[in-house]
């Protein structure tokens, strides 16, 4: 498995585990525990040789952070479970998709507009995706845009905000 993944990359990966053949009624399959877990069989066994690919719709889902991952090896004797082995376990560090936007992106606009529009404007509310948010002050939208910016870091993998700086002589 790969230790590094950008969100939306496929995984496709040969796993040599010998002693899990599907001739002896082996099957392997791995979990990855993320907010909607992920399970995927493998294919093959051949000798203990399997193959595991997760597409890039799958991992575009796996949100920026370290991602754990557990393999499984099942054996079925007729139709009954003889047996259940952890083969394979680890974690995956996740980037952020460049891909994909950020949902609290568009939050962060529409505070931005009510922000903006604070002095002009006697409306103390706003619709953000059919939810209504009203508001008293401008102190209480200076803390949600603080909230919105910091989960809209979480999500793109931004956690610290980069500051270039420039000397000109």
């Amino acid at each position: 498995m790969p230790t590094e993944l950008v969100a939306g990359e496929t995984i496709s990966e040969i796993l040599t585990i010998s002693d899990y053949p599907v001739e002896d009624g082996w099957a392997v399959s791995y979990r990855f525990a993320t907010p909607t877990p992920i399970t995927q069989a493998c294919t093959g066994g051949e000798a203990g040789v399997w193959a595991i690919t997760l597409s890039s719709a799958q991992t575009l889902t796996i949100p920026s952070g370290r991602i754990r991952f557990d393999a499984l090896a099942t054996q079925t004797v007729g139709e009954s479970v003889a047996q259940v082995v952890a083969v394979d376990s680890g974690v995956i560090v996740v980037s952020a998709s460049p891909l994909l936007a950020s949902k609290w992106a568009t939050v962060l606009e529409s505070v931005d507009a009510a922000i903006a529009t604070w002095g002009t404007s006697d409306q103390r509310s706003m619709s953000i995706e059919g939810m209504s948010i009203n508001y008293r002050d401008i102190s209480e939208l200076l803390k949600l845009r603080a909230f919105c910016v910091r989960m809209v870091a979480r999500e793109t993998g931004n956690r610290k905000p980069s500051i270039i700086r420039a000397r000109f002589t």
